[in-house]
Formats: C-alpha cells, structure tokens, sequence
C-alpha cells in the first residue's frame, strides 16, 4: 500500500471537502501505537486499538514520493512489545484518533496524535503519485504541507513536533 502523508490544522474543511466528494467514513478508532527505533529505515510500530492490533512499517520512497507500507494484524500486541522492545529501542508511546472515508480508490484517514498533531493520510493500493496529489488538492490542502518523514522519525525529533 502507499501512503502520502500531510499536516493540517483541523479537520473540519477537510471532512466538509470529503462530504462534497461523497466519501463515506468506513470507520473511527482510538489506538495506542508503540514506535520502535529502526535506524533510518522507516517507522516500526505496534498498534492496539478498539478494533484490534497489528504491526506496521512504513518506509519514504523517494521515487514515487509516497510511503510505501506494511500491515499485518497481531493477535497477542502485549507479546509482540515485550519481543520488540527486546530487539529495538522504544522511541515512543502515542495515543491517536482517527476516522477513515473511503472516496473512489483511496483511504482518507483523519488522524490526531497526541504528540505530534493532526495529519491526513491518502491510501491506495494502486493509485499513481499524480492521483495522490490530485485528491490532496482537492482537499486544499497545500503541497508544502506535505511529510517526507515518518512518526517514528518526527516523534525523535522534538523541533517538529505541534
């Protein structure tokens, strides 16, 4: 899957944009998500939420200017952090919210974490670059606001945090 990931400030005009488009919201969870120091090669995670667990990595491609990422559900998330924190630093425990619509072929996720702000996240499996930063336009939401970093390395570096 890939992801392009933007800051933004609230989301009320990104929902009100989305409804325009006829989105539908698939779903909303509050999660806690343990980041784990892979040094520089992309952000490893364990999530627990409401609606289950899984482990996650995601990793900037430079060539398409999307996150490419990696999902897979974790029955037992308790284990998966204690054998984790055994084979890598911890970098950080969050708490997020998130709603996620559905609009054609992408996943708009609207998520808040509690450490670093507010974010959009645009999803596909299969959606070229320029259909990524189409929708993202669509959305108003500025190109300049767009992050090349994942959480875990905006989570070590406190400057560019909200």
């Amino acid at each position: 899957m890939k992801e392009l990931k933007a800051r933004c400030t609230g989301f009320a005009a990104v929902e009100q944009k989305l409804r325009k488009m006829e989105a539908n919201l698939v779903g909303e969870d509050k999660e806690t998500a343990n980041y784990f120091e892979t040094e520089g090669r992309g952000a490893l995670r364990i999530t627990q939420g409401e609606k289950g667990s899984s482990l996650g990595l995601a990793a900037y491609n430079q060539e398409t200017g999307c996150f490419d990422i990696i999902s897979s559900e974790v029955r037992d998330a308790n284990s998966a952090r204690r054998l984790f924190s055994k084979l890598f630093s911890s970098i950080a425990q969050v708490k997020l919210e998130k709603k996620v619509y559905m609009v054609g072929e992408f996943e708009v996720w609207l998520v808040h974490i509690d450490q670093l702000g507010n974010f959009v996240l645009i999803r596909s499996e299969s959606a070229t670059e320029t259909k990524f930063h189409d929708l993202l336009g669509k959305l108003d939401i500025e190109p300049d606001r767009v992050v090349e970093k994942d959480f875990g390395q905006l989570l070590t570096h406190s400057e560019e945090r909200l």
